[in-house]
């Protein structure tokens, strides 16, 4: 999944439950990721782009407990009236 994000809304993220704090983030993304007082990764919230999305395309091919991971924010589409849709279709007539 790392290849598919092309930096539009696209951040780096942490699972912490998988994280083991090995650190090899830290050292492929250092503008990206720094590290709390017990060694585990603190990631920046911004947008990734150019350099940036590179960087953290490497760290998440480099980490041992694929613990870090890209996600994009999906904008929200406009519905028939116009006003943007919550993002999940209703669930219908029961």
């Amino acid at each position: 999944m790392t290849g598919n994000h092309r930096g539009h809304g696209t951040r780096l993220q942490v699972n912490p439950i998988a994280c083991d704090g090995v650190g090899i983030c830290g050292h492929l993304a250092p503008e990206l990721v720094s590290f709390d007082s017990w060694g585990f990764p603190v990631v920046s919230a911004r947008a990734l782009v150019g350099r940036d999305l590179r960087s953290a395309n490497a760290a998440v091919a480099a980490c041992p407990r694929r613990a870090l991971f890209l996600s994009a924010r999906v904008p929200a589409r406009p519905s028939a009236s116009g006003r943007p849709s919550p993002g999940r279709p209703s669930p219908g007539p029961r």
